[in-house]
């Protein structure tokens, strides 16, 4: 028994992960000739004293083997890593596996992950840049975007708001055309925002078709009666104007609720009206529903 005992003790110490790092770092060898993988690695492990546990099939071929004096580690990496193997260091053993590919699909998945990291940076940073009003660097943002992701749903959109608030309408109308239609754009309907875009291009008349269009679809729609009533009241269309503007009162007057943005457009309605107290009245409503609005 007080023979066995350190015999045990050996043993477990000799197949510790330290011990065996140690062995393959510090024990040399040479192999010269054709030999098989199965081969060379029964070769290493006899010089190792430890197992080769092989977790895969091995090539049955021979090829030329020409090792010279050089440390087990170092032969075990260079008999692997031609075959696309590599090896872990485990308690008792050492254990034998094919390295993991990086398959095509998976460099496509990473690249795509990280273009959508920089298109939401640009996104955060444009609309961050754009309510506060600092169109020029909101601009900058978005572009940068652009360039990664032309077609964007939500970069076009940003876009198109910039170059609206910037004036420049014609950047605005290439871009608007992409955007998907009938989408609501910053709470407003997509026919609105085309209404508007049309009037600042010189085309009231049909700014005013697109947005009469809209309202025959819902008569209760009061957004579109408003801008119907300012882009005719702006492009000297009187009757037009206060035909839009008499609308949108019968249209608030049969809702059986309001929000700050109808009070707004109610509110902007009486003044051009010359109903001031009226519009003073809509705007404070306006402001305690939504103190911090930017409509």
């Amino acid at each position: 028994m007080k023979r066995i005992l350190p015999l045990l003790v050996f043993l477990l110490c000799a197949f510790q992960p330290q011990e065996i790092q140690k062995r393959l770092e510090h024990r040399f060898t040479s192999l010269e000739g054709n030999f098989s993988l199965k081969e060379a690695l029964l070769h290493i492990q006899r010089g190792l004293g430890v197992p080769l546990e092989v977790r895969c099939e091995l090539p049955m071929g021979k090829r030329k083997i020409s090792l010279v004096n050089v440390s087990l580690k170092e032969a075990l990496r260079e008999l692997l890593s031609s075959h696309g193997l590599t090896y872990r260091i485990q308690p008792g053993k050492v254990v034998i596996f094919p390295l993991k590919k990086t398959t095509s699909s998976s460099l496509k998945s990473g690249k795509k992950e990280e273009k959508e990291k920089e298109i939401k940076l640009f996104l955060q940073k444009g609309k961050q840049f754009l309510e506060q009003g600092e169109l020029e660097k909101a601009e900058q943002w978005l572009l940068k975007g652009r360039e990664k992701s032309p077609l964007h749903p939500k970069l076009c959109e940003l876009l198109f708001l910039t170059w609206f608030y910037q004036g420049q309408y014609q950047k605005a109308w290439k871009v608007f055309q992409n955007l998907p239609k009938g989408r609501d754009i910053h709470s407003l309907p997509w026919e609105v925002w085309k209404g508007r875009l049309l009037y600042r291009l010189g085309k009231p008349k049909q700014g005013i078709r697109v947005l009469r269009e809209r309202l025959g679809r819902n008569s209760l729609d009061l957004e579109p009666a408003f801008w119907v009533g300012k882009i005719a009241y702006e492009s000297g269309l009187w009757k037009i104007a206060f035909s839009a503007f008499q609308e949108v009162i019968e249209i608030y007057e049969a809702l059986e609720s309001a929000d700050h943005k109808i009070y707004a457009y109610t509110g902007g309605v009486c003044y051009y009206l010359g109903r001031r107290d009226d519009a003073f009245s809509m705007y404070r409503w306006a402001m305690e529903e939504e103190p911090f609005s930017l409509f």
